[in-house]
């Protein structure tokens, strides 16, 4: 349930830093890397990576230096644990049980840099470590993969959180504290890495963040950022788990015909029953998402191009202003919030199986994580 988790270690003064950057320069020239600056570099801060040692599951170590009053170094490793443990298997994510593999082969890792590039005892062992990124992740096997990213690219976009690109097939959303990242690992590793396996795997990934970290840390009592309580499948399910929920709800799915029949054949009065149909018809008649939907129900006609633009960029063009225009006409009257509220009140999704796929009915995958 784990994939990437990013450990650093402060220095205690410059001098020790300064060692380290030369150290570290002179080994990985040897080997003819280099130990580059990044892009972020600014007056106030600066970090030198190196992806020397990716072949061992170290995909990056960066020596990073803040400037001014808050001044202060220190030393970043960014461990892709499955390669650590699996010997450079990517088809994998770590159990939680596989924690004690890791502590032995990160310690062997840790020795070995020591000893070759430091010529000290400069590291400490994987205890001595703190998170500042951890990647929880469950990997799913349904033959509906491509069904359930498109579900979520009609979910809800949650506030703080930006959609940089629209894809067809994964759905990823970023904010300050976490990554949301939903995509089809099956094309991904035929994708990126050549490798191909005969099982459709749905990845579901959170990668949480320093501030994240720091409300998991506050809200499970834990004293400290370190490995060995975040490395926990409890924190991982519940992380996944609010994550679907804030983008899809936590009830299943059905084609739209049922979610017709289904919402009109409910408790609900006639009135309700006609504005639940008409959100969950118009979302589904449309490439808007829930977040889009929303914005467009409540845009008054001064934030509307603002809007539309946005929303045009996003999509390539592919969503035309007397489209836009058309379902604002549409959608008059209807209050989102209370038409949402309706649905749930009858434990349904607005969100329709797509229209291609012959299932009539997907489970939420927050079922897979019990």
């Amino acid at each position: 349930m784990i994939h990437t988790v990013n450990l650093y270690c402060t220095f205690i003064s410059l001098e020790i830093y300064n060692y380290c950057f030369c150290k570290l320069k002179n080994y990985v020239n040897s080997l003819r890397y280099n130990l580059y600056s990044k892009k972020s570099n600014n007056n106030h801060y600066r970090c030198y990576k190196t992806n020397c040692f990716n072949n061992i599951g170290i995909s990056s170590i960066n020596l990073c230096r803040y400037f001014g009053s808050k001044a202060g170094c220190y030393i970043e490793l960014v461990v892709n644990c499955p390669k650590v443990i699996y010997n450079a298997d990517e088809t994998k994510l770590v159990n939680v049980t596989d924690y004690n593999i890791l502590e032995e082969k990160f310690n062997r890792i840790i020795q070995h840099l020591n000893h070759e590039v430091f010529g000290t005892n400069l590291l400490p062992t994987l205890n001595g470590w703190q998170v500042r990124r951890i990647d929880y992740a469950v990997d799913i096997v349904t033959p509906f993969v491509n069904e359930y990213t498109a579900i979520f690219n009609k979910g809800y976009i949650p506030k703080g959180f930006s959609l940089k690109e629209y894809y067809n097939t994964s759905f990823h959303i970023k904010s300050d504290a976490c990554n949301y990242n939903f995509y089809n690992k099956t094309e991904e590793l035929a994708a990126k890495h050549n490798i191909h396996i005969n099982s459709n795997v749905l990845r579901l990934e959170v990668q949480c963040k320093t501030y994240k970290i720091r409300k998991l840390i506050k809200h499970y009592s834990l004293h400290s950022s370190n490995i060995s309580l975040l490395w926990n499948e409890s924190i991982a399910k519940d992380v996944i788990t609010e994550a679907i929920t804030r983008v899809i709800g936590a009830n299943d799915f059905y084609p739209l015909n049922i979610l017709q029949n289904k919402i009109y054949n409910s408790s609900l009065p006639k009135a309700y029953k006609h504005y639940a149909w008409q959100l969950v018809k118009i979302l589904n008649s449309d490439i808007f998402n829930l977040s889009e939907l929303c914005k467009i129900v409540d845009a008054s006609d001064d934030c509307k191009k603002d809007l539309l633009r946005e929303t045009l960029h996003l999509y390539q063009k592919r969503l035309t202003e007397k489209r836009f225009t058309k379902t604002k006409v549409a959608i008059k009257g209807l209050n989102y919030s209370y038409a949402k509220s309706y649905l749930n009140k009858i434990n349904l999704s607005p969100i329709a199986i797509p229209q291609n796929c012959q299932a009539e009915y997907l489970p939420n995958p927050i079922k897979f994580l019990q």
